[in-house]
């Protein structure tokens, strides 16, 4: 049977001390189930989604969670040596990157679980989810450019999400803040003002 994760702990730049796919599987797991306790108690709730935003942000730093393009770099030309008569070693690439896309996905699927969550509690007015979102926004950037000149900006698709935590759909297509003053000030000072990318976008 196929593990899910990567066959061992080591992850991008050595760190020995990361944690196996398993582990990582069973945190998130545990994170991500929702309790009547949260749902009263923002503390509670907010000490859980802010333990959520450092995971994610661990998986994106070491390279295990790949919100944009491939997790799978050069996957398709190894494929095609395999299908033209290509060595074992091509073969056990192909088995790699289908393992590290699985895993990728199964991430991926978690942090979106996890950003819906974020916006139900934004949404229910809770400032501390607001400050998590922000927090989740400003440490997922999104790489342009080439590899030699690449650059970062804010990932735009996790700033629109935000954004829809903090407006209701109108009658014509349109938005409607409907968010309460205090929040919409949170927004403003500590993140719109802050970042000219976001002052773009929204």
């Amino acid at each position: 049977m196929t593990a899910i994760g990567p066959a061992s702990s080591s992850t991008k730049g050595g760190d020995d001390d990361a944690p196996t796919a398993s582990e990582t599987a069973s945190k998130l797991k545990k994170l991500l189930k929702r309790s009547r306790q949260h749902v009263r108690n923002e503390r509670d709730d907010a000490a859980r989604l802010d333990e959520l935003r450092r995971l994610f942000a661990g998986l994106i730093a070491r390279g295990e969670l790949i919100l944009h393009g491939s997790a799978t770099s050069g996957s398709s030309s190894s494929a095609a040596s395999v299908d033209e008569g290509g060595d074992s070693s091509s073969s056990d690439n192909v088995n790699k990157n289908d393992v590290k896309a699985r895993w990728n996905a199964f991430l991926k699927g978690r942090h979106d679980e996890f950003l819906s969550q974020l916006g139900e509690s934004v949404r229910a007015g809770r400032k501390s989810a607001l400050r998590t979102f922000c927090g989740v926004v400003a440490s997922s950037p999104r790489s342009i450019g080439s590899d030699d000149g690449c650059g970062r900006m804010i990932d735009e698709r996790l700033l629109y999400k935000l954004v829809d935590a903090l407006t209701t759909p109108g009658d014509d297509h349109s938005s409607i803040l409907t968010t309460e003053e205090g929040m919409l000030g949170l927004f403003d000072s500590e993140f719109v003002k802050p970042h000219r990318d976001v002052q773009y976008f929204a």
